[in-house]
């Protein structure tokens, strides 16, 4: 799997502390899916707003507007 897949999905993984049948404490862990989602959607937007590329205020411009219809499409501020 892609590293920057693994590294959001790291970051959008859930620890939560409970007690099992006999009150032993436990962990369990699981990947919150809508924090998941919106991590890939903002690294999406942040790669759009700074192309290692953009050779004038004009394509910058088009960058950042991208992004921010990225983010507004899918509620994301």
């Amino acid at each position: 799997m892609n590293e920057h897949i693994i590294r959001l999905m790291e970051q959008a993984t859930v620890q939560e502390g409970s007690h099992g049948a006999f009150g032993e404490p436990t962990t369990n862990e699981y990947v919150d899916l809508e924090k998941f989602a919106e991590l890939i959607v903002l690294e999406c937007a942040a790669y759009l707003n700074g192309p290692a590329e953009v050779y004038n205020q004009n394509e910058q411009d088009v960058c950042d507007r991208n992004a921010r219809l990225i983010k507004q499409y899918f509620g994301i501020k």
